[in-house]
């Protein structure tokens, strides 16, 4: 809403593209733990400064997966980006979405959530019963 009352723009950017923007490479899959052998993940290649999601994130076995890769922590044994990196990935992704003119109405953001928390899959269970 403050981008809205300011006039100003607004760039919404998913956290894997940015990640996979971190990496600095023309195409990789970015992956995040999701715990128990699974990974929520995209998989991105450059498009000049910006970063293109080459089909649907979402969540899948780590174990299936190939490829290049980039994560935010070593914990899958796969290179990982720091804070810094991510940052600085951001800023640039946002500053190549405003030079393209790809601002977004705040609006029409929401987030997107790749699975149903724990909570809502138990709840589900127990309707189900």
């Amino acid at each position: 809403i403050f981008a809205q009352v300011t006039e100003k723009p607004l760039y919404g950017l998913s956290t894997l593209e940015i990640l996979a923007a971190a990496s600095g490479k023309e195409r990789v899959r970015a992956v995040l733990d999701a715990r128990r052998g699974n990974v929520f993940t995209g998989l991105y290649e450059r498009d000049g400064a910006l970063y293109r999601a080459v089909g649907e994130e979402g969540f899948a076995r780590f174990d299936e997966l190939d490829g290049p890769m980039i994560s935010t922590k070593n914990t899958l044994g796969v290179p990982a980006v720091g804070e810094e990196e991510l940052l600085t990935a951001m800023a640039k992704l946002a500053e190549a979405r405003q030079n393209a003119g790809k601002s977004d109405h705040p609006m029409l953001l929401a987030a997107r959530y790749l699975r149903p928390s724990q909570a809502e899959r138990e709840r589900a269970c127990r309707s189900a019963k």
